[in-house]
């Protein structure tokens, strides 16, 4: 039987690009299962970076972490529900900054000295 090598929560931070205080948090509320103490000590498994890069790509585009762990730890399948609810959502996010985007375009080509009146805002 091989044992996987444990890692010590300096290098599970520094492979996941967080801070070692923000793994002991996630740890506290229960987003990095399966912590090894030794010697007092944290020691993760290996499958603990993916997971903290995971949550933090998460937080990243605004979910919460309690939305984050019940997409994590629900074994009963609603996590599925709260994922398409976010997909509905950042998608809307989205088309209102491509919006946004395609309006701050068109007055920046304008030239024109007011742009909250500027009449190419409003044809994008």
């Amino acid at each position: 039987m091989v044992l996987e090598k444990l890692l010590t929560i300096g290098e599970v931070a520094k492979s996941a690009g967080v801070t070692v205080s923000t793994l002991r948090y996630y740890d506290e509320l229960g987003l990095t299962p399966n912590v090894a103490r030794i010697g007092g000590n944290r020691h993760f498994g290996q499958e603990s970076i993916q997971r903290v890069s995971f949550i933090q790509q998460c937080k990243s585009v605004g979910l919460s972490l309690k939305e984050i762990q019940s997409i994590l730890d629900d074994e009963s399948g609603d996590w599925h529900e709260l994922v398409a609810n976010k997909i509905v959502e950042m998608t809307a996010t989205r088309d209102s900054y491509k919006t946004m985007i395609s309006k701050l375009e068109a007055i920046s080509a304008c030239g024109c000295n007011d742009p909250a009146t500027c009449a190419n805002a409003d044809r994008s």
